[in-house]
Order: C-alpha cells, then structure tokens, then sequence
C-alpha cells in the first residue's frame, strides 16, 4: 500500500513537470528576453603583447593550441595613439579553438604604439579585453563620462563593404585597457 502511494506520487510529480515544461517557457528564457541587451556579455578575444611573434606562435603550439591563424603584417588605416597619427605595422595572430580567442601582437620596437609602449612598461602580459559593440559612439561617450581616456583608434578592411574598427579606453590611473570593436559601411548613406 505505502508502495502504491509512493508511485502515485511520483507519477503525479512527473506528469506535473512534464506538463509544466510544455507548457511555459523555461524560468532562463523569460528571464533572458526581460534583460536588457549587453555587449559584455560575451568577450570576443584577449590581446597578448609578445616581442617575437614567430617564437610566441611557437610556445603556444608547444603548449597544444593547434589552430593558430597568422595574419600578414598590417599599418590599418587611420590609427591614432593619444591624438596623433599610428603609422605603425603590427604582427598579430589569432588562437580559435578557445573561449574567447587569443590574440598575439607584435608590434615594430623603434615607433610608439599602443602596443610597443605596453610591451615596455608591462613585458609579455595580457594587453586588452575586446569586445563587440554595436555602435562604438554611445559607449565611448559613457566611458569617458566615467572618466576614461581614449588612448587609440583605427579601422581596417573588411570586405568591400564595411570597416572594421577599434577603440582602446583605459582608466587614467591604470586597470586593463578595453577594446571596443565594431563594423561600419565604407558607404555611408549621404547626410549622415
């Protein structure tokens, strides 16, 4: 009999959660579609300073990281560091396979450059945090409003119809330098 009980309450437990689960989005997904939008939600990569990108590569397939992309050499178009024109080529290369992606730089020793000048001061460390942002303009605006400087720009290529583009920001006193990357169209519409 105590048996029996025990089964029927079990079944009338799991016919509940089986009918409940039909029924109503899971407590998660409410949740989630409530939230506002957050370009944080998701790093896109982390930036290494390294001096030898060759030898850096080398170490991090050593270590097992087998999908390392190599990019060529690139000056970007329209770099700025601290208000001033970046004519600067920087080697980089991209470990996928992990969450976020690795970024390896090197950048040329004799120029001033965000990366050259980190590498100086830091060594091999850890450079930025980088992150998607739908439109760079209000979330820089926000984070100078919070007293950060922006200390590089720059855009790049990507195909033949948008920009890639990115901003460095960092607080004055230190802390790690954020990345805000976003794409723009190489034709903007006219008045805008």
């Amino acid at each position: 009999m105590r048996m029996m009980k025990s089964v029927g309450i079990l079944a009338v437990f799991a016919a509940g959660m089986v009918t409940g689960r039909l029924a109503l989005p899971p407590a998660y997904a409410v949740a989630r579609a409530d939230a506002p939008a957050n370009p944080y939600a998701s790093m896109l990569h982390v930036g290494i300073v390294v001096k030898d990108l060759e030898k850096a590569v080398e170490k991090w397939k050593a270590m097992g990281f087998t999908d390392i992309r190599v990019s060529p050499p690139n000056a970007g178009v329209d770099r700025i560091y601290h208000g001033k024109p970046l004519n600067a080529m920087l080697k980089q290369a991209f470990i996928h396979g992990t969450t976020p992606l690795i970024e390896l730089m090197q950048a040329p020793a004799d120029v001033a450059s965000p990366w050259g000048d980190y590498l100086k001061e830091h060594g091999e460390s850890l450079h930025h945090l980088a992150y998607r942002i739908p439109d760079t303009g209000p979330e820089l605006e926000k984070f100078k409003k919070l007293g950060m400087d922006e200390l590089a720009q720059g855009k790049w290529p990507e195909g033949h119809d948008r920009w890639g583009t990115f901003h460095y920001v960092q607080d004055p006193g230190g802390g790690p330098i954020l990345e805000f990357i976003s794409r723009i169209s190489r034709h903007p519409e006219p008045g805008k």
